[in-house]
């Protein structure tokens, strides 16, 4: 008897920041390139659980560069981590 092995997609998605100056909020969300359905995600800023919503708000109170991480998972159980590096810097 044969057996039918499905491979399903990863999802593809793109992390957007804005608001990256000292003393400000920074806006985070993503979006799915491939419109693979999400069933949950996590955001990590150096390490530290910061969300587990699509888009949220942190306010900038550090100057320097942090790593963005985030891990979705899709309606069909596919993990996808997207990696981003950004700078806060001082407000021009």
């Amino acid at each position: 008897m044969a057996k039918t092995i499905i491979a399903y997609p990863q999802p593809q998605t793109q992390i957007q920041a804005t608001g990256l100056c000292l003393g400000d909020s920074s806006y985070y969300q993503y979006t799915v390139a491939n419109n693979i359905p999400i069933l949950g995600q996590t955001w990590l800023i150096n390490g530290n659980n910061i969300s587990n919503q699509k888009a949220f708000k942190q306010f900038n109170n550090t100057l320097g560069t942090f790593s963005i991480v985030l891990n979705t998972l899709s309606d069909n159980g596919c993990l996808n981590t997207e990696t981003k590096t950004i700078t806060i810097v001082e407000k021009p």
